[in-house]
């Protein structure tokens, strides 16, 4: 038996598979941003019905337990939070940079023993993770129906 056109098939399935790679790179990317987005507005302004407190000639809106945090200095919104490639550039990092806002990021998202928590990272990724997930879904089918 001969098959006929094996190396132009061979070839034509190359092509789509970098393209799906190249496509789904793409998707995560967005969605890696779109979930770190969703954290830094989460903090930044989401609803804070906390404890309100003068510190100097402030005034402080906390945020309640169970509520994302509630910004403060804007270090952990502004400085902590991050998105980038992993070094196999295949997938994405999403979350809290390594040092000092770590382990404050780690308390405000689980809580404490004296701290009930305040999420924002969980909440994200539960809200882009579906809409990420059809989306790949989708590049997937279109992928598959230029195959046959």
């Amino acid at each position: 038996m001969t098959v006929k056109g094996l190396p132009r098939l061979s070839v034509k399935l190359k092509k789509l598979e970098r393209e799906y790679v190249k496509s789904v790179n793409n998707v995560l990317a967005e969605g890696a941003l779109r979930i770190e987005g969703e954290m830094v507005e989460s903090i930044q302004k989401g609803p804070k019905t906390g404890r309100r407190y003068k510190r100097g000639q402030v005034f402080h809106q906390a945020s309640s337990p169970g509520q994302a945090p509630a910004s403060d200095t804007g270090t952990l919104a502004n400085r902590s939070i991050s998105t980038r490639k992993t070094r196999k550039g295949r997938s994405y990092f999403i979350g809290v940079n390594k040092g000092g806002g770590l382990k404050y990021a780690k308390s405000l998202e689980f809580g404490t023993r004296k701290m009930a928590p305040r999420p924002f990272v969980r909440p994200a990724f539960k809200k882009w993770e579906p809409k990420i997930k059809k989306v790949l879904r989708q590049k997937l089918k279109t992928v598959a129906k230029r195959i046959t």
